[in-house]
């Protein structure tokens, strides 16, 4: 059982992680606040109020060649962050396109997304199969499950 409760050491443990594995980090969301990282707000098209109802913005966003990553930080498993990754690659794929060219100027029509979420405490939870799960157990020690998915084309 892993030591990080916090979200907050969860966002930056995994941050490290992947800047260490040779990830460009674009974008970022942290629990209670702000850091280096641009925000982007993937609002929804249909929503022509002012305001964020519908919008949903990802804890953290990088690049690699080829792939895009978006992943959701959570202390525990919580499939509310699988369904919400899931609509946002299918119903929702062009409000996230749009939010990465207007927010940073990224056109990501040739890059292949993948869905990843990192826990402290992944549980007897099951992880799905065209996810990347990123179980945070201390600062140099995170387990990767579904690994192969962070290759390149």
């Amino acid at each position: 059982m892993s030591n990080y409760q916090n979200e907050t050491h969860v966002y930056v443990y995994t941050k490290k992680f992947l800047r260490d594995n040779g990830w460009i980090l674009i974008a970022g969301e942290p629990a209670g606040g702000s850091d280096e990282l641009p925000r982007v707000e993937i609002r929804d098209r249909l929503n022509t109020n002012k305001g964020s109802k519908g919008s949903y913005k990802i804890d953290l966003i990088g690049v690699k060649g080829d792939l895009l990553l978006l992943t959701e930080i959570k202390t525990k498993f919580n499939y509310t962050d699988i369904e919400k990754l899931n609509e946002v690659v299918s119903v929702r794929l062009q409000d996230l396109k749009d939010a990465l060219f207007e927010r940073l100027k990224l056109d990501v029509s040739n890059k292949k997304i993948i869905k990843s979420i990192s826990v402290s405490n992944l549980g007897e939870n099951t992880v799905p199969g065209d996810f990347v799960c990123l179980e945070v157990i201390s600062d140099d020690n995170i387990r990767v499950i579904n690994e192969s998915l962070f290759l390149e084309n």
